[in-house]
């Protein structure tokens, strides 16, 4: 009797809570999943998140293997860091998230024009193209940078030391 009201204890404690009309339609989370699905939110930034993980851990795999990898260990590397980074944070979560973050940012009336729109061609392509266009444009603002970064380094130089010269 007390190994079944211990294991009705443990199954209501642990149950996920239940979430007030989760049989309806949440129009949050189908805007989400359609936003990152579409813009391939998840992958991009597990793409940029697994570039700075390689480059951080080859030192150490190197030095653990005794030698430089070579491009095929690399692409080895990759692929563990890449699995163990999707099963971290898998596309659900992303998706869970992103929800949140439109509830709390936009109102029930909101999200619904917003899906609306993301559910027509024009809606659907646009988001195709965002993540390409903003990368376009940080690859043009990356170029200036790099192209003024002599004249922008000799100008924050200039300035810091003007303002915290100690005459």
């Amino acid at each position: 009797m007390l190994r079944i009201a211990v294991s009705i204890i443990l199954i209501v404690c642990l149950s996920p809570p239940a979430h007030p009309g989760a049989a309806e339609a949440d129009p949050a989370m189908e805007l989400s999943t359609l936003y990152i699905q579409r813009r391939n939110e998840a992958e991009n930034w597990r793409n940029n998140v697994l570039a700075v993980y390689v480059e951080n851990t080859r030192g150490i795999v190197e030095e653990l293997v005794g030698h430089e990898l070579t491009a095929d260990e690399e692409s080895r590397l990759r692929l563990i860091l890449k699995e163990s980074l999707q099963e971290l944070v898998p596309e659900s979560l992303w998706e869970q998230e992103m929800a949140a973050v439109f509830r709390r940012h936009l109102s029930n009336d909101e999200i619904e024009e917003a899906l609306a729109f993301y559910s027509t061609p024009v809606g659907q392509k646009f988001l195709e193209i965002q993540t390409k266009s903003s990368a376009e444009a940080g690859q043009a603002i990356a170029k200036v940078i790099r192209e003024g970064r002599e004249e922008f380094v000799s100008d924050v130089r200039a300035r810091i030391m003007e303002t915290f010269s100690t005459d």
